[in-house]
C-alpha cells in the first residue's frame, strides 16, 4: 500500500511539472507573439534619426498586428530586423505601395511619420528648447570730473529685442468659390512657372479614373507637329503649371486650369484654353453662337483623354447631342425619320455646332439650300414653283421625324388646306363633318392628282398636275 501511494505521488508530481512547464512556454510564447505589447516601445537607432514604435499608441487606435503585417510583411524568424535595402527592392514593405503611384513616395518623406514624435522622449536624441534672448543690463558708464559738470539726459531704457515669431506653416490654398476669387485664382495661374509637366503620370497612370492614357493615341499628344500641346509644354499646355497642384495634399480646386461640367474653373477660361489653337474655321463663328450664349463650354460635347472623341464618331454623335435635344430624340422614334439613330447620318451633316450662318445652327444659309444638297431633285429650277417648297421646306417637312410619310407634318389634305382655300375647287373643304367632301377629295389624297407637288417644268403644269 505504501508503494502505492510513493507512485501516485510521484505521477500527480510529474503532470503538476507538465503543467507548470506548458503555461510558462503558453506565456513565452504570448510575449513573441505580441512583439510590442501596449504600454511598451521599440526604438530603432540604425537609421539617420531613432524611430521609436510605441504599442500603446497603436492598441489605443484598435489595431492588431495583422492590420499592418500583411503578406507583405513576410512573417519568418529573423525577419524582425529590416533595412533600407529591403525596402528599395520594392518587393516587400512599405516601398510596394508608397512608391509614389499608389501611396506618397517614401523617399524624402519618410520623418513625416517616423520621426521622434513619440510621447516619450527617445534616449538617445536629445531636446533642446529654445529660449527668447534676454534684455541685456546697460554697463555703467564712468564720469569723469569735467564731464560731471555738465547735465546729461536721463537714459532710456532699451526694451528688449522680441523673440522671431514661429514660422507659420504653409496652408493648402483654398478653392476658389465666388466668380471673382476664380478670375483671380485664373490670373495667378498664367503668372506661374511651367516646370512639372513631367511629374503628371506619377499620380495619373493607368489605374487612375477616368484613365487618361488614350490621350498618347491622339493628335493632342504628338510631340512632332509643333501644333500639339506635348511638343510644348504637354499636360500644362492646357491646364496651366502643376506646382501648386503637385505640392497640395487634399484641397485641390484651383490648383489647376480644369475642364468639365463641374468643374472650379469658368466656362469662358475653359473654352479660351481650346480656342487658342481652335479658333479656325467652323470654330471661328462660336462668339455669339447659340451655344456659346447658353453657357456651353467645350467640354460639354467634346471628350478630350480618349483615343477617339465621341462627338467626332457619326455613330456616337446623336447621344451627345441627345443629352441637352430631347425633344429631338423623339422626333428620330417616330414613324418617318432621318437615319441619324441608326448611325447612317450624323448631326453634324445638318448643323454647325460651332455657329451658324443662318438660323438654327445650318451648315447652310437655309434650311432649302441644305436639303436640296441631298435632294437635288426638288431643286429645280421649275417652269410652275410651288411657293412654299421654293421658299423653305420645313413649312412642310419636319426634318427630325413625324408620324406622318415622308416626314410631313400633317397628312393630307389637312397640311394642304392650310394654304389653299376651297373656293374655286370642285368640292369643299373636308372638315371631318362628314365622310367626304367631295369626289375628289374622297380618299384624301390631293397628290393623287397633283403629283408634282414641288415644281413642274411641264407647260401645262400651272397647277402641278404633271
Amino acid at each position: 500500500m505504501r508503494t502505492f501511494k510513493t507512485k501516485a505521488t510521484a505521477k500527480g508530481t510529474e503532470s503538476v511539472f507538465i503543467l507548470l512547464f506548458a503555461a510558462l512556454w503558453a506565456i513565452v510564447y504570448s510575449s513573441l507573439a505580441l512583439a510590442v505589447p501596449p504600454g511598451e516601445e521599440l526604438i530603432f537607432d540604425a537609421g539617420p534619426k531613432p524611430v521609436i514604435f510605441s504599442g500603446q499608441i497603436h492598441a489605443d487606435k484598435g489595431l492588431k498586428c495583422d492590420d499592418c503585417h500583411t503578406d507583405i510583411f513576410t512573417k519568418k524568424k529573423g525577419d524582425a530586423k529590416i533595412t533600407l535595402v529591403d525596402h528599395f527592392t520594392g518587393k516587400k514593405f512599405c516601398f510596394v505601395c508608397h512608391n509614389g503611384t499608389k501611396a506618397f513616395a517614401a523617399k524624402g518623406n519618410c520623418d513625416k511619420c517616423h520621426g521622434n514624435t513619440s510621447p516619450s522622449a527617445s534616449p538617445t536624441e536629445t531636446v533642446v528648447k529654445e529660449e527668447a534672448p534676454k534684455a541685456m543690463t546697460p554697463a555703467p558708464t564712468a564720469v569723469t570730473p569735467a564731464a560731471s559738470t555738465v547735465p546729461t539726459p536721463s537714459a532710456t531704457p532699451v526694451a528688449p529685442p522680441k523673440a522671431p515669431p514661429p514660422a507659420k506653416k504653409k496652408e493648402e490654398p483654398k478653392p476658389p468659390v465666388t466668380l471673382e476669387e476664380k478670375e483671380a485664382r485664373i490670373e495667378e495661374l498664367a503668372k506661374a512657372k511651367y516646370k512639372n509637366a513631367g511629374t503628371c503620370l506619377g499620380c495619373h497612370d493607368e489605374t487612375y479614373k477616368p484613365p487618361i492614357n488614350p490621350l498618347f493615341k491622339t493628335k493632342h499628344a504628338s510631340i512632332t507637329d509643333p501644333r500639339a500641346p506635348f511638343a510644348d509644354k504637354q499636360c500644362e499646355a492646357c491646364h496651366g503649371p502643376g506646382g501648386d497642384h503637385i505640392k497640395a495634399k487634399k484641397k485641390r480646386g484651383g490648383t489647376i486650369i480644369a475642364f468639365g461640367k463641374n468643374a472650379w474653373t469658368p466656362v469662358k477660361d475653359q473654352n479660351e484654353k481650346c480656342l487658342a489653337c481652335h479658333q479656325t474655321h467652323q470654330r471661328i463663328e462660336w462668339k455669339g453662337s447659340t451655344h456659346e450664349f447658353n453657357g456651353l463650354a467645350c467640354t460639354s460635347c467634346h471628350t478630350i483623354h480618349v483615343a477617339k472623341d465621341p462627338v467626332l464618331d457619326r455613330e456616337e454623335q446623336a447621344k451627345v447631342c441627345f443629352t441637352c435635344h430631347k425633344s429631338k430624340q423623339a422626333k428620330f422614334y417616330q414613324a418617318s425619320h432621318h437615319p441619324v439613330r441608326e448611325g447612317q447620318m450624323a448631326c453634324s451633316e445638318c448643323h454647325n455646332v460651332h455657329g451658324e450662318d443662318g438660323t438654327g445652327l445650318m451648315v447652310k444659309a437655309t434650311s432649302r439650300e441644305k436639303c436640296t444638297s441631298c435632294h437635288a431633285e426638288k431643286r429645280g429650277p421649275f417652269l410652275w414653283e410651288h411657293a412654299p417648297a421654293a421658299e423653305d421646306c420645313t413649312i412642310c417637312h419636319d426634318p427630325h421625324g413625324s408620324n406622318q410619310p415622308a416626314l410631313l407634318k400633317k397628312r393630307v389634305p389637312q397640311l394642304c388646306q392650310e394654304c389653299h382655300d376651297p373656293a374655286g375647287h370642285p368640292g369643299t373643304r373636308q372638315d371631318g363633318s362628314r365622310l367626304f367632301g367631295s369626289a375628289s377629295l374622297g380618299v384624301k389624297g390631293c397628290v393623287n392628282c397633283h403629283s408634282a407637288v414641288h415644281g413642274s417644268n411641264h407647260p401645262s403644269g400651272s397647277t402641278l398636275l404633271r
